[in-house]
């Protein structure tokens, strides 16, 4: 899901809608990290398990890509010290292809209930959602880029600074983790 002008949209409705997008971002009244709200929002068995509360920046999406590359490479635990919101203590315990996750805040407060999940299914979902999440990073990061040359107004290049700054990098700690992920997913199914 995507936080666009306080409404959020499936990733599937922004596919090819990067200029209104970008818009979006530009022409918004005021624009601070909190205007970039990205996540995966996951149902366990029907009911919500994640929601606005629990994802923040697009960039902190990667979080869940990390935790993925950690548990496919063989690892049996990964967390806390990533998560998918800025205050997230996520963690996720790996057995056979059970993969228990909850995120307790710091507080004490339970962010996200403990649940279990098969594995491979929680890691095709987070793949295709961090496939579209790479695609529309990189058609808005193309939308920014032929932007900057005809931005002559100050106000209007921070925003389009403010918009890059709050995206996934590429490279293998950013968008590369996606394409990994989804390699790793698919050897592992053969």
């Amino acid at each position: 899901m995507w936080l666009v002008d306080d409404a959020w949209v499936p990733a599937t409705s922004l596919v090819g809608r990067e200029v209104a997008l970008v818009d979006s971002y530009v022409n918004a009244e005021h624009i601070s990290c909190c205007s970039f709200q990205v996540g995966f929002f996951i149902d366990v068995d029907g009911v919500p398990w994640s929601d606005g509360g629990t994802v923040d920046e697009p960039w902190m999406t990667m979080s869940w890509f990390y935790a993925l590359l950690t548990l496919l490479g063989g690892d049996d635990h990964a967390g806390p010290t990533t998560g998918p919101w800025e205050e997230s203590r996520l963690t996720w315990a790996l057995t056979g292809d059970r993969l228990a996750m909850e995120d307790v805040h710091h507080s004490g407060r339970v962010s996200m209930r403990r649940v279990e999940v098969s594995f491979v299914d929680l890691a095709r979902r987070i793949c295709e959602g961090g496939r579209l999440l790479a695609d529309i990073t990189r058609a808005v990061r193309r939308e920014l880029l032929s932007r900057r040359p005809r931005s002559d107004d100050g106000e209007t290049q921070r925003r389009l600074d403010a918009i890059d700054v709050n995206l996934p990098q590429e490279g293998d700690d950013g968008l590369g983790m996606v394409d990994r992920a989804i390699d790793l997913l698919e050897a592992r199914a053969v």
